[in-house]
């Protein structure tokens, strides 16, 4: 796949679909996602993936500490695709 093709990421509300990058960017904006609305997200199996997680996890307790208002943490649904792209960039380069 090439990194202009993009799917729903899993775990994505019901209503507009909500796009992220193919591949583990999906996983990753899947968790994201979860978290910033108060799901429950569970923990994979394998341990770089709980990894992964748990930097994505930690990436949107950080933006959305200051979320106070339904608005500010729909706004913050973006702002977890990019943590999840930023997270996974990160990964790529070591």
């Amino acid at each position: 796949m090439s990194g202009d093709q993009r799917t729903v990421g899993p775990g994505s509300p019901p209503g507009p679909e909500v796009e992220v990058p193919a591949g583990r960017g999906t996983e990753l904006a899947g968790w994201a996602i979860a978290a910033i609305e108060g799901r429950d997200v569970t923990v994979p199996g394998d341990p770089e993936a709980a990894r992964r997680q748990r930097r994505v996890l930690s990436a949107i307790a950080a933006l959305s500490a200051h979320a106070t208002t339904p608005n500010v943490l729909r706004a913050n649904r973006e702002t977890a695709h990019l943590a999840a792209h930023l997270v996974e960039r990160g990964e790529e380069d070591g």
